[in-house]
């Protein structure tokens, strides 16, 4: 194996994500590839902070790498947890906020990824979902977003 190029990129915090429905966190990387049969390796590390005020239930906040429109990328996992909390009801209406940190490596063949932007330039977003929107939200921030082109 050989490593082709390195991109960087710190995004911008997403808002205070409230919905049911994919959606995109604002935390992009945008790639030029140097080969056509190259495999890119995308890490994820940042911070997510999600509060929620349920009565019973459980929460979960769900991600996947998507490109620019939200499509799930061919070859990596749906619906990721990424926060999860269970209401063992030792209050009435108790308010949860919390704070940790995510980490994350999507594996994209050649033959899996996106159609480009343009020319050979690609964009891979993470968005993200949950349940029981109505009762809180999410905020993706602090992150960094590295993708390795690796010639196998």
């Amino acid at each position: 194996s050989r490593l082709l190029a390195v991109t960087h990129n710190i995004p911008a915090a997403s808002s205070y994500m409230r919905t049911e429905a994919y959606a995109d966190t604002a935390q992009t990387i945008t790639h030029t590839a140097l080969s056509p049969s190259s495999t890119f390796y995308i890490t994820y590390n940042g911070n997510l902070n999600y509060a929620f005020n349920f009565d019973s239930g459980s929460i979960y906040v769900y991600v996947r790498l998507s490109n620019s429109s939200g499509t799930l990328i061919t070859g990596t996992t749906d619906d990721l947890i990424w926060a999860f909390t269970d209401d063992v009801d030792h209050s009435s209406n108790p308010t949860w906020d919390n704070s940790f940190g995510v980490s994350r490596t999507w594996k994209v063949t050649s033959g899996n990824r996106p159609t480009p932007d343009s020319g050979t330039t690609y964009t891979f977003d993470i968005w993200s979902k949950m349940n029981l929107p109505d009762d809180g939200g999410v905020t993706f921030n602090y992150a960094t977003m590295t993708l390795l082109e690796i010639e196998e």
